[in-house]
């Protein structure tokens, strides 16, 4: 028997399996457990990616909507999930983990209990993930008697899942809270993923190399506490690896696999600089080791030039650093100050500057229409095109910074703003995206999401494809908001 069947399910990107899940099955074997991964997110995508692929990217939210969910199920799903439920129970596993990574994996996840338990009942199910931070979600799962409903999932385990999973398969129970996520105090301690179930060539090459990418994780939390984010209510605690730990699992895998691009899924990679540094330099030594470059790219925060100097950023070319995506979210210091994001217009630019200088892309995140954005602060984030646009044309670097055009902000309960909305004014907090706060409407947000993707446009940040796919929803939700006739011919990109 196994002792544990690990599913990744949709929606994720399709360009590498899900970290957390192989992590798992090192650490149950770590135990003594026998585990195996099963990656159901990627299966999914090369079989419909032809005619459903828009539901990958952009921002599709028919896996995080009921009502668009039951249609895709009904109409494409069912087969899937009616197949997936009986090759899971025909591994004949004592537990079967389910990692919900964001609420979009919630209703498959729902669909695929059902089918399990329908088949067979006694099949043991754990879930975790942050998707398990939905409320409404919750209570859908029935995690626990006082919902009043059917049980389709036997235990859940939110926030760090190590040592957790490893107790409730010693048979043990584990007391799981959303109020009090867990958390590994330390993370080199934690044996690094086995990938051994993984075919690399079933995923999506990166965009930008066109090579396959492989994940690491040097943190978990941020240093910072943004009021549109979620991190913290899965991580409280910031926490983070070794430099050299860090290293030493990209050379390990790098051995393993061959493959040669590493993705952090970090919140941040310089969280802690002392860190920071030494993994670039542990890197920049095995760089020098290896006929294959190792490169890498990562989430990132913008620092000062006291705290992060131009002698980190020649280090972190020599690294190997590729690409940092780092979430300006908005061209308004004013909006940047009440997000709490805690960097200046001067620590920014300076940023994009040394980027530009050691050829490093900066992948620039842009949220729109964030509660205080006014009409004036919006025009200033047009302008940060502008600049970005500018620096790439001095620097003409080989690789140049990019502009991602962002989503329209949403309010959901595990973010900051969304305790601060009755004190703030904002009215409909619970309606995800349609909440309103004064001049702030949702047909003002997807007005500006057009005009910032014209403005991409014009300066020569083209979006992808499937964000492009996606105009001519947002312009009809726009036209039935403000019962306007709007064109996709009058939007120029």
């Amino acid at each position: 028997m196994l002792d544990c069947l690990l599913l990744i399910i949709p929606k994720l990107d399709p360009y590498g399996p899900l970290i957390g899940p192989n992590l798992l099955k090192a650490c149950l074997q770590d135990n003594g457990f026998s585990a195996k991964v099963k990656d159901y997110n990627i299966e999914l995508y090369n079989n419909i990616n032809e005619t459903h692929g828009s539901l990958w990217f952009g921002e599709d939210d028919t896996f995080l909507l009921q009502d668009h969910y039951d249609k895709l199920y009904n109409s494409t799903l069912k087969p899937y999930i009616k197949r997936w439920a009986n090759e899971c129970l025909e591994e004949n596993a004592n537990w079967i983990g389910i990692s919900l990574f964001t609420q979009r994996s919630n209703y498959i996840a729902v669909s695929l209990m059902q089918e399990i338990k329908r088949k067979n009942p006694n099949q043991k199910i754990v879930l975790g993930g942050a998707g398990l931070s939905d409320l409404e979600i919750e209570s859908s799962l029935a995690v626990a008697n006082e919902y009043g409903a059917k049980i389709i999932c036997d235990a859940f385990i939110y926030g760090d899942g190590e040592s957790a999973l490893v107790s409730l398969l010693n048979g043990k129970n584990v007391e799981s809270s959303f109020k009090s996520p867990m958390q590994e105090d330390d993370l080199d301690s934690i044996p690094f993923p086995d990938y051994s179930d993984v075919n690399w060539s079933s995923y999506v090459n990166d965009p930008v190399n066109d090579i396959p990418v492989i994940s690491v994780t040097g943190s978990r939390g941020c240093v910072r506490k943004c009021t549109f984010c979620t991190v913290p209510a899965l991580w409280p605690k910031y926490r983070f690896r070794s430099g050299r730990n860090i290293a030493e699992e990209i050379e390990y895998l790098y051995k393993e696999t061959g493959l040669t691009y590493f993705e952090f899924t970090d919140s941040l990679i310089n969280g802690s600089m002392k860190a920071y540094r030494d993994m670039c330099i542990e890197l920049t030594k095995l760089n020098n080791q290896l006929n294959d470059k190792i490169l890498w790219t990562s989430q990132f925060i913008c620092r000062s030039e006291r705290q992060m100097p131009e002698k980190d950023w020649e280090l972190t070319a020599k690294s190997g650093c590729q690409s940092l995506a780092i979430g300006i979210e908005s061209g308004s210091e004013a909006v940047r100050e009440h997000m709490k994001k805690k960097f200046t217009d001067e620590d920014m630019w300076f940023t994009f500057e040394m980027a530009a200088k050691y050829n490093i892309q900066v992948r620039t995140l842009l949220l729109i229409g964030y509660p205080t954005e006014t009409k004036e602060d919006f025009q200033e984030t047009i302008e940060l095109v502008e600049g970005i646009y500018k620096i790439n044309k001095k620097y003409k670097q080989s690789n140049p910074h990019h502009v991602f055009a962002g989503r329209t902000m949403f309010i959901v309960p595990q973010i900051p703003v969304y305790a601060m909305a009755t004190e703030m004014g904002i009215n409909d907090r619970d309606n995800v995206l349609n909440w309103e706060y004064k001049d702030n409407t949702r047909a003002v947000r997807l007005q500006r999401q057009m005009e910032l993707l014209e403005a991409c446009d014009k300066f020569g940040f083209h979006q992808n494809k499937w964000i492009k796919a996606r105009l001519p929803a947002l312009i009809h939700e726009y036209n039935e908001l403000m019962d306007n006739d709007l064109s996709i011919k009058q939007i120029a990109i």
